[in-house]
């Protein structure tokens, strides 16, 4: 019993960060994006660096090329990744077993499709945000592929089993 109710506060928790991602202004939202692929490039010069890859570090005109051109990037790899771990949740919360999985899988991914659209809506209503029907595929997309994981960790589990 407790471990059904933990197992549902992670979902509600987690739906509760993506709330919080949402409620970012566009700048914040952006920049944190950002964040992540400076912090990425960084250690990423130093270890070419290192393996005689690059000989110098990146000019500020060649970081801004690579912010432009990965920031959209990133940004949908969240949304996926986000939905995933969802979904993840929500499939644990719902006690699947191979028996159930199709069942539950569905229930996962039309749960998270349904977030995904009120999320979507929220993000309408923030400050340099906007909410597109595409985001709402690509959460749909890391839900699908969380289930897909998770069923090959029960087939993996049922041969382990078996063998």
């Amino acid at each position: 019993m407790w471990k059904k109710i933990l197992c549902w506060l992670l979902v509600l928790i987690w739906l509760i960060v993506i709330f919080c991602f949402s409620a970012k202004n566009g700048e914040t939202s952006s920049g944190q994006s950002k964040g992540v692929i400076i912090g990425v490039l960084a250690e990423g010069t130093v270890v070419a660096q290192k393996a005689g890859i690059i000989e110098r570090n990146l000019s500020q005109e060649e970081i801004n090329i690579v912010l432009d051109n990965f920031n959209g990037v990133i940004r949908k790899i969240a949304h996926a990744t986000i939905y995933f771990v969802l979904a993840i949740l929500i499939v644990i919360a719902l006690n699947t077993r191979a028996d159930t999985f199709l069942r539950n899988m569905l229930i996962a991914v039309i749960l998270c499709f349904l977030y995904s659209i009120t999320d979507e809506y929220h993000q309408t209503l923030v400050a340099g945000r906007t909410g597109t029907f595409l985001d709402c595929l690509i959460d749909t997309f890391g839900a699908v592929a969380a289930c897909l994981t998770y069923k090959g960790f029960l087939k993996l589990k049922d041969s382990n089993k078996k063998a």
